[in-house]
């Protein structure tokens, strides 16, 4: 019977919402250990989805957290009972919904690791191509650029030229939702993109001199 709820919900989650694969998957492992549990607890396979209160849910989650799994792992979990519950309730599958008042865990916060600025300028020196100055350039300034601001990897590859102030030093990026945010750029930065934009204006006009006095081919 619950199966049966569960595969409504999925297809509610696939078509409607346009979940990805993995909130797809997740939600499905999450729900099916819930309702496993309530089975195993309860002693009976025909446990149903009107049956569940606030005490069989807290139950399955202080269980949880016994077994040591991660605040982040439970969050999602509570996540997933939220998401079904209320969807059950305005579809009349339950008179109450019990998960309503649920809290979702905060999850715990880890200080990211550092890279040392030696490496850092390590990989930079590793983009240097004589073969290829201009191409080898920008490839170390978007790095750069990617380090030193901390713009996301979406945003930095969604970057116009417009988007870029270099006389008050900030750059313009968009970011989820479509939102927009300065942030400014340093010194060293600024540098750098001031000569590849000069290297880059002397390429295009090489370029345009070669291909309009490129020599005659002879017949």
């Amino acid at each position: 019977m619950m199966s049966a709820y569960l595969e409504k919900f999925m297809a509610f989650l696939r078509v409607e919402k346009n979940a990805s694969d993995h909130t797809l998957s997740s939600y499905t492992t999450d729900l099916r250990q819930f309702f496993d549990f309530l089975c195993r607890h309860f002693d009976t396979e025909d446990y149903s989805i009107d049956q569940v209160d606030r005490l069989a849910i807290r139950l399955w989650l202080g269980e949880l957290a016994e077994q040591g799994l991660a605040q982040s792992s439970i969050a999602r979990k509570v996540a997933a009972l939220r998401s079904i519950f209320k969807y059950a309730f305005k579809h009349n599958w339950i008179h109450k919904n019990p998960a309503h008042l649920l809290v979702i865990p905060k999850k715990n916060r880890t200080l990211p690791k550092t890279v040392p600025a030696p490496d850092i300028q390590r990989m930079l020196d590793g983009y240097r191509n004589e073969e290829n100055p201009i191409g080898s350039f920008q490839d170390s300034v978007i790095l750069e650029l990617f380090y030193s601001s901390g713009v996301r990897v979406s945003e930095l590859c969604g970057l116009n030229t417009q988007d870029v102030q270099l006389n008050q030093a900030w750059i313009k990026v968009r970011g989820k939702g479509n939102k927009e945010r300065i942030i400014p750029i340093i010194e060293s930065l600024k540098t750098q993109l001031l000569k590849y934009q000069t290297m880059e204006e002397a390429f295009q006009l090489t370029s345009i001199l070669n291909s309009k006095y490129l020599p005659l081919k002879s017949s």
